[in-house]
């Protein structure tokens, strides 16, 4: 009887023990959305009965994807809930799913669901800021290396005020008219990107004509619109502005400056007004050098076209066909290569020969001709980063194209001997994806982490599986830090 007494409330000690765990379920934990947002974090005031604390870092996952989104874990004594901060677009509706690790007097899994509604003032507050990025974005576009022949360009335009407010015009007229494009391929169903007109082949043929021409205009070999009456010239002159600025935009854009990339992200994921409206602030800020000039005495630009000014605009000119020329080099076989070089060989001759229509006839070629199809796209596998940080790797995720001169400038920056040497200490892997030749899976990768263009690096490791995304030219420091956090 003894033994049976015993037995008896040993195990009614048992229950009464775990019985307390028997009501834990999804109920038991409530998620509230927190009023706390920035550019990229979200968080939740977490609540669960007083005999029971979140011992450890919860896993928080976006429905139907695998992949675990950063989050940190704070506890708040005052009202005795928990702080729950996830990486996340916080101007976007996101169905969660959330797994706590909940102890008492004794431990249990609670998954529960959640969804994060954006704040009622989202699509107005981040709208303006966006455009307060396009603006900065298109100003500093202007300093990027990749832009320096292209400012050449722009001083050449600065003749006059016509001169300058047509060219004006014409970068508008850009804009607005790479917007529509950008529309109709989204209406088509096509992905599109920041820049990424440099992976057609016949675009890099037309923009190298173009610049050719603009060669020899800089050593006087032909003359446009010099032949017409004085009323004409001056539409003439128009026209030609207008024209080249439009050129100038296209050879800039593959440069992805500070906050430009943000900007043009969230404008081709809008309906085409607020698409429009992002591309004419980033337009604006593009524009800037121009509505300076406007300001400064016509007598003082004329000045810019003096012998030294010329020199130093002519050689912007040529460095700029030259760089285009190596570009089309790296996309093609040799002996399209070669046929390329005799005909712009034959064209500068037969101009010099004042044969124009032979000339013209040589340069159309070169857009005609199409030997070769490229040296193809690199092929890319998101679940190799995956495979790699399960093996406790840190990994860099670099995205480069032979014509983002940006990306060049990362990747020196990314192999000086401090950071490889950090690199080294962490036993870090580096991952480069070209992107030169249009590669559909790199796209979706990238526009994931909320980026349409290039330079794209992201940091990632078992301290942080979800990535961190360095800015688009990052300083040591930040480079260094996110290593830090991601081992």
């Amino acid at each position: 009887m003894t033994v049976f007494f015993r037995y008896f409330f040993t195990k009614v000690a048992i229950v009464l023990m775990i019985w307390p765990c028997f009501g834990l379920d999804e109920s038991s934990i409530q998620i509230e959305q927190s009023k706390f947002r920035s550019r990229d974090e979200v968080a939740f005031v977490v609540k669960l009965m007083p005999e029971y604390k979140i011992i450890k870092k919860p896993k928080v996952w976006i429905d139907n994807e695998e992949k675990e989104i950063s989050s940190n874990l704070s506890f708040d004594n005052v009202k005795n809930s928990y702080l729950l901060r996830c990486k996340l677009n916080p101007w976007v509706q996101h169905n969660l799913k959330f797994q706590f690790f909940v102890c008492g007097k004794l431990c249990h899994i609670i998954n529960k669901s959640s969804v994060y509604h954006p704040p009622e003032d989202h699509t107005t507050y981040y709208f303006w800021l966006m455009i307060f990025f396009g603006f900065v974005g298109g100003m500093l576009l202007n300093i990027m290396p990749c832009v320096l022949p292209v400012i050449m360009l722009k001083i050449r335009h600065m003749t006059s005020s016509v001169a300058v407010w047509s060219s004006i015009f014409g970068n508008y007229i850009s804009f607005i008219a790479l917007a529509i494009v950008t529309c109709l391929l989204k209406q088509l169903g096509n992905s599109v990107g920041w820049g990424f007109h440099f992976q057609n082949i016949y675009f890099l043929k037309s923009a190298l004509v173009f610049l050719f021409v603009f060669t020899l205009m800089s050593f006087n070999k032909i003359n446009f619109f010099f032949n017409l009456e004085m009323k004409q010239m001056t539409r003439g002159e128009i026209m030609k502005n207008i024209i080249s600025s439009v050129m100038i935009t296209l050879l800039a854009i593959p440069c992805s400056a500070p906050f430009l990339g943000s900007a043009v992200t969230f404008a081709i994921q809008e309906a085409f007004p607020n698409l429009l409206l992002i591309f004419i602030a980033i337009a604006t800020g593009f524009n800037i050098p121009y509505f300076l000039a406007i300001f400064i005495d016509v007598s003082f630009l004329k000045k810019l076209q003096g012998t030294i000014f010329q020199k130093i605009i002519n050689f912007g000119v040529v460095s700029a066909f030259l760089w285009l020329t190596w570009q089309l080099s790296v996309r093609i076989k040799l002996v399209e290569f070669i046929a390329i070089t005799l005909l712009f060989t034959i064209s500068f001759l037969l101009f010099d020969k004042n044969r124009n229509k032979l000339a013209w006839l040589s340069l159309f070629g070169v857009m005609l001709m199409n030997i070769s199809g490229g040296k193809g796209a690199q092929p890319f596998n998101p679940e190799e980063v995956e495979a790699l940080i399960n093996k406790n790797h840190v990994v860099v995720v670099n995205v480069t194209a032979d014509w983002c001169v940006s990306c060049k400038y990362n990747k020196l920056k990314l192999m000086n001997s401090a950071i490889r040497s950090k690199l080294k200490e962490c036993n870090a892997k580096f991952i480069e994806v070209d992107i030169t030749e249009h590669n559909e899976d790199v796209i979706k990768y990238m526009k994931k982490y909320g980026r349409s263009g290039i330079p794209f690096t992201l940091v990632c490791g078992p301290g942080n599986r979800q990535g961190i995304l360095l800015s688009e030219i990052p300083s040591e420091d930040e480079i260094m830090l996110s290593i830090d956090q991601a081992k």
